[in-house]
């Protein structure tokens, strides 16, 4: 055995804080049973590395190490987080698809309704000269207007959120997973793919 004293006392998450423990390499050596080995190596590349920046760097550390040690990035360090993060996004573009098409059937009707209620409206302007064609135009000009009025109010707010939860992290994360609040990143063709929707 071999006596340790803490020199001091740090906090991060319950798993990680469960699992971690940061001592000199000699006495962790020692506690292994190692001479001179080591079990595991962080690497950390600069700020600002593509995901093609590493994969090129793994595969070039895989390379020079050889096939007896495994390079890992932080995806296939914690395939189950990121899994569910993949899962949650395909989820939440299926639920918002959903959303976009109530919406859509909900102006549809709603016009219709005004429609039927403005029915002695849509004669005197018929009486005045109007046009079926220009009639549609207005009904359809309307439409387009409820839909774009909605779709900036949504993208102000949604944006507005995403980027709070990005940078303060109100909305926290149950369990013990490496990051405590649940992790959002603005990338704009997540938006334009939004707005297409």
């Amino acid at each position: 055995s071999v006596r340790m004293r803490p020199a001091g006392i740090f906090s991060v998450n319950q798993q990680i804080d469960n699992d971690l423990m940061i001592l000199p390499i000699e006495q962790m050596r020692q506690l292994l049973g190692y001479e001179d080995e080591v079990s595991g190596v962080e690497i950390r590349l600069v700020e600002g590395s593509t995901t093609k920046d590493v994969r090129t760097a793994i595969k070039h550390i895989q390379k020079e190490l050889g096939p007896d040690f495994k390079v890992l990035d932080r995806f296939r360090q914690n395939p189950s987080l990121y899994k569910m993060m993949r899962y949650e996004k395909a989820a939440i573009y299926i639920i918002l698809i959903f959303v976009i098409i109530i919406i859509a059937l909900n102006i549809f009707g709603s016009i219709t309704m005004l429609i039927i209620e403005k029915k002695d409206d849509i004669e005197t302007f018929r009486s005045l000269g109007a046009t079926d064609k220009m009639l549609r135009c207005t009904f359809t000009l309307e439409g387009w207007l409820i839909s774009l009025l909605g779709l900036a109010a949504g993208l102000v707010i949604g944006i507005g959120f995403s980027l709070a939860q990005q940078h303060f992290g109100f909305i926290k994360m149950p369990g013990s997973f490496l990051v405590n609040a649940y992790p959002v990143i603005l990338q704009w063709q997540d938006v334009l793919a939004t707005i297409a929707g």
